[in-house]
């Protein structure tokens, strides 16, 4: 059932407050950027919080009757754009659901408050008294605020992309990985190309096949779960990450494998790619599923 309407000002949801008087977003209490458009649609969302809203009633509050707008278009983009500085997506929703050919609702926590916005960013004192042990209701109040808001803390520090977009490069690494594994493995038993070894790395072939042959299954795990847009992947990672970041960082040595063809500028630089690569993907992984 949606919730009955709130009179406040201020409506609060994660780390976002947006003012509905003066047209203000904050995130984290800093000012976002929102263009007016985007800023209605999510007033009314806020407003009716729960509640399907149909195209056509964003349409006769947003636009007048005698105005002569491509309408459809100009929704889309004001949804999209408010998706984007929220950091949401319409596959994985966190605040805005969309309803195809219908409409869309907003389906996140609400906090609500009659304050003006500089006093949603005046730090927050201790309690300064109990009773019997038990904090007073303004702290009580404090940690109700707090806690969801601690939920959505690390998605504020990254910045925001669409899912999708997030999954397409991960699945691109993935592949990447995977390509590499079998191009040294061909290259080990077709041609065993010890000659183009530098000194000093005899046994580097041994150990990074060992490597290739453990981290195949891992790769193909991975590569499934982004495909199938596995929720709980953030947390399996997390798991996976500090064996997988241990032969990330002995693989980056692979361009000292064949340094003679490619130049020790080119071989250090290649190196020094691969050793950044693993934690790329660590931070992908917070942006597209949290952080564990």
């Amino acid at each position: 059932m949606p919730e009955p309407q709130n009179s406040a000002e201020i409506v609060a949801f994660g780390v976002y407050e947006a003012n509905l008087r003066t047209g203000e977003l904050r995130r984290s209490g800093l000012k976002v950027k929102l263009q007016e458009k985007p800023f209605q649609v999510l007033s009314i969302l806020l407003e009716r919080r729960g509640d399907l809203v149909t195209r056509d009633e964003l349409r006769e509050r947003l636009w007048p009757s005698d105005t002569f707008v491509d309408f459809d278009h100009g929704l889309n983009t004001a949804v999209n754009k408010l998706r984007e500085v929220l950091g949401d997506s319409a596959s994985n929703p966190r605040f805005i659901e969309t309803l195809p050919r219908r409409g869309y609702r907003f389906i996140g926590e609400l906090r609500y408050a009659n304050l003006p916005a500089p006093r949603a960013e005046s730090k927050i004192a201790e309690p300064e008294s109990t009773l019997n042990g038990v904090p007073s209701s303004a702290a009580s109040s404090t940690a109700a605020v707090k806690e969801p808001v601690a939920e959505e803390l690390i998605r504020a520090e990254l910045p925001s992309a669409p899912r999708a977009l997030i999954r397409t490069i991960l699945a691109a690494m993935q592949i990447g990985y995977l390509t590499m594994y079998v191009f040294a493995l061909h290259s080990f038993f077709a041609h065993n190309e010890h000659a183009d070894l530098m000194p000093g790395f005899a046994r580097l072939p041994d150990v990074l096949i060992w490597i290739a042959l453990m981290s195949v299954p891992i790769r193909l795990y991975l590569l499934s779960a982004i495909s199938f847009d596995y929720p709980l992947l953030s947390q399996k990672f997390a798991r996976l990450f500090p064996f997988l970041f241990i032969l990330d960082e002995i693989w980056s040595l692979v361009p000292f494998w064949i340094a003679l063809k490619l130049g020790l500028g080119v071989t250090f630089a290649a190196v020094a790619a691969f050793v950044y690569l693993p934690f790329v993907q660590r931070t992908l992984m917070w942006m597209g599923y949290g952080k564990n």
